[in-house]
């Protein structure tokens, strides 16, 4: 007996009030009798760089029985069959970190019980089992899900919508002065979203840089002016230096005397999440300012 099951998408079930994948796979049987699916448990792999290597996700449960496969003379199409894993958002950040911003490569193996029907003497067989992997297009056992379709799955798994950060600009020509810092939290946060956790912090370097360092070259103003103390302006630098040393890249440090360590997803939300709060300080006494 010959059972093949294909990949052929994994997206996000809109449908669903939780977050849940939602696995098509395509079954093609060429036995010589009529196949009816009883249950299947389809577990799933993550293969990651970490030292670990494969991680268990969870298993795939079948969102309908019982599934028919006709008889083989032959047959042409697939059945398709049409699979569901519930998540929570702590499994999606785990999967995020051991993804570590590449591409998303599952192992799935679907473990099946089956009755097989003869149907010229209509005589039921005794049940059986099989487990076999799904294969992706390429009949590999890995399937690869490029990272720019993640993302996509992502959004729709509603993850990463958490907390909204707001930075209220002041009118011009006050504003002007953050507008490269803004536009860098941008791209910082667009990196993040794409795993380049680097040059995410790498931005948001620049964006405190711009925001605190540059201030008075950018506004002919004093910091401690603009924050109405001059305490407030002097541990604003501080931690910018902090900051800055804390984001800075093995690519962009020059005087390191060792060589630095790499930057993870943790790292960068931290940095992420301390450089919307530097500038929305600034910019909120700015905003201040420009109201009086």
């Amino acid at each position: 007996m010959v059972l093949q099951f294909q990949f052929v998408s994994l997206e996000a079930d809109h449908g669903s009030l939780r977050p849940r994948l939602r696995l098509s796979v395509g079954a093609k049987s060429e036995y010589d009798k009529r196949l009816t699916l009883l249950n299947v448990v389809g577990a799933c792999v993550l293969s990651s760089r970490s030292p670990m290597g494969e991680h268990k996700i969870g298993n795939f449960a079948l969102e309908q029985l019982p599934v028919v496969l006709p008889v083989a003379k032959p047959q042409t199409q697939p059945a398709p069959l049409y699979l569901f894993l519930d998540l929570d958002h702590h499994l999606i950040s785990r999967i995020e970190e051991l993804r570590d911003g590449g591409d998303l490569s599952l192992t799935i193996v679907l473990y099946t019980s089956w009755l097989a029907t003869d149907e010229a003497t209509g005589k039921i067989e005794e049940p059986f089992f099989e487990a076999q992997p799904v294969v992706d297009r390429d009949r590999s056992q890995t399937i690869r899900i490029p990272q720019t379709d993640w993302l996509g799955i992502l959004r729709g798994l509603r993850y990463g919508k958490f907390t909204v950060f707001e930075i209220e600009t002041p009118d011009p020509p006050l504003s002007d002065s953050l507008a490269e810092a803004i536009d860098n939290l941008s791209q910082a946060r667009k990196l993040f979203a794409e795993g380049n956790y680097e040059e995410s912090m790498v931005r948001c370097r620049i964006a405190v840089e711009s925001a605190v360092t540059k201030f008075e070259a950018k506004t002919g103003r004093q910091l401690k002016e603009a924050l109405g103390s001059g305490s407030r302006a002097e541990f604003l630098r501080g931690l910018s230096s902090k900051m800055k040393e804390f984001m800075g890249s093995a690519a962009h440090a020059t005087n390191e005397p060792a060589i630095p360590e790499p930057k993870n997803r943790e790292d960068a939300r931290l940095a992420n999440v301390m450089a919307y709060a530097v500038v929305a300080y600034v910019a909120s006494f700015l905003s201040k300012t420009s109201r009086q």
